[in-house]
């Protein structure tokens, strides 16, 4: 995953800053199973109130942190708050994942007090949904599919070995050019 450290300060009608840590992932995931998506941010900042939220091109989930309690703001059904307190780690379990939740999702932190508004952390996580029957296309090729592959790779191989080396034979001239090629060729027969 990457991940940059900026800071700058935003001054309009309301003032904020912004120092972000910002992380990008990528998840793959089968259809029906659960994710984590993380919410990495700076936890060194000072914070009495907080949010943490989770977009995909809408908000999907929204969480703040008071007095030592969450309170949920809105959340859809299959998205759940995950809250290590001696890490202060924080992240969002998504369950029951179907192939219309691929997208680019985007985790992130703001700290609302004390003033100025800051945004702490920024993760954005990639997730990608396959469906079963790719599962089982693949399960097939790797268990009936597979040693069929290699058996035929192998006799190519043979072939190429013999018409080289009768090559190598017939024209003595090439013999000593071409000899490493036929051990390298027998090699990795």
């Amino acid at each position: 995953s990457l991940s940059l450290l900026h800071s700058h300060i935003d001054c309009g009608f309301l003032c904020t800053e912004n120092t972000v840590q910002s992380t990008t992932s990528a998840h793959v995931v089968h259809l029906g199973m659960t994710t984590t998506i993380n919410c990495d941010y700076n936890k060194t900042s000072e914070k009495e109130t907080f949010r943490v939220y989770l977009r995909r091109e809408q908000l999907l989930c929204s969480y703040f942190h008071q007095l030592k309690s969450w309170r949920k703001q809105s959340c859809k059904e299959n998205i759940r708050l995950i809250w290590i307190p001696e890490t202060e780690e924080v992240s969002f379990e998504l369950v029951n994942l179907q192939i219309n939740d691929t997208g680019v999702y985007t985790c992130a932190v703001e700290r609302l007090t004390p003033p100025p508004v800051q945004t702490l952390g920024n993760q954005r996580t990639s997730l990608h949904v396959i469906g079963h029957c790719f599962i089982r296309y693949l399960g097939d090729i790797t268990a009936s599919h597979l040693y069929l592959y290699f058996f035929i790779l192998k006799i190519l191989l043979h072939l190429a070995y013999c018409f080289f080396v009768l090559f190598c034979r017939l024209n003595s001239k090439t013999k000593y050019r071409l000899f490493y090629f036929c051990i390298l060729i027998q090699y990795c027969s």
